[in-house]
């Protein structure tokens, strides 16, 4: 498989697949990059090996984040930094 998702340091390499699963209704694969003898592994959801996702995926001029989708990702993070320190206690 290639990644095609471009902001990824290893968009247009071809990796080895070497098992899927799904996680919380997400398919992601562990794969292997083998490059100068060496193997590095990744662990990516599927997606980013989707050519037709990622191709809807444009390069802008100027990059930028609506209001709400960064206040959506900031109760994500708190979400889950609670849900951690809860696991800890």
């Amino acid at each position: 498989m290639e990644v095609h998702y471009r902001w990824h340091p290893w968009f247009g390499l071809k990796v080895t697949v070497n098992r899927s699963y799904t996680r919380q209704g997400v398919v992601a694969v562990y794969a292997t990059l083998e490059q100068e003898d060496r193997h590095q592994l990744l662990e990516a959801p599927n997606w980013m090996f989707d050519l037709a996702t990622c191709a809807a995926m444009p390069l802008v001029d100027h990059p930028y984040v609506g209001i709400k989708h960064l206040q959506a990702l900031k109760e994500l993070l708190k979400s889950t930094a609670e849900g951690t320190a809860a696991d800890v206690m």
